[in-house]
């Protein structure tokens, strides 16, 4: 049995699935090349997706490991995950970056995903900025 797969039509940016010799949409004819080219930009679209999202969650944990690294006695176990995580949000928002922001598609998910990582980066720069004034006041 085949896997089947779904991506985006090339030409009319319509959903199909990868057992179509030509897109129902527009008739664009699907061949093997187009086929595996397609289906390898949509699973490349949904990793940066889903990459995207690990990294936004990353990033509040960042804040409330932050939070918990306050409570006593068991709060170092928090500090050490807050220092992880402060430190892998910047490393995999390069990553992220790096891997996927060649992406050429119309995917109103990949649009998410570029969202999800503006939105870590604002947070991770918000809470240097907040680390470097309690530094300076305190």
């Amino acid at each position: 049995m085949t896997d089947v797969k779904s991506f985006q039509c090339p030409g009319c940016s319509q959903y199909i699935n990868s057992l179509m010799t030509s897109c129902k949409y527009c008739s664009l004819p699907l061949d093997l090349q187009t086929l595996s080219s397609a289906v390898e930009n949509q699973e490349s679209v949904n990793n940066a997706y889903s990459k995207a999202i690990n990294i936004r969650i990353l990033a509040g944990a960042m804040i409330a490991t932050f939070f918990l690294s306050l409570i006593p006695f068991i709060g170092i176990i928090f500090a050490i995950a807050h220092y992880l995580t402060f430190f892998g949000v910047p490393i995999l928002l390069a990553y992220w970056v790096i891997r996927y922001s060649r992406i050429e598609t119309t995917d109103i998910e990949f649009k998410e995903a570029k969202k999800f990582c503006w939105t870590a980066l604002l947070i991770w720069l918000g809470y240097l900025a907040f680390a470097v004034v309690r530094e300076i006041l305190f």
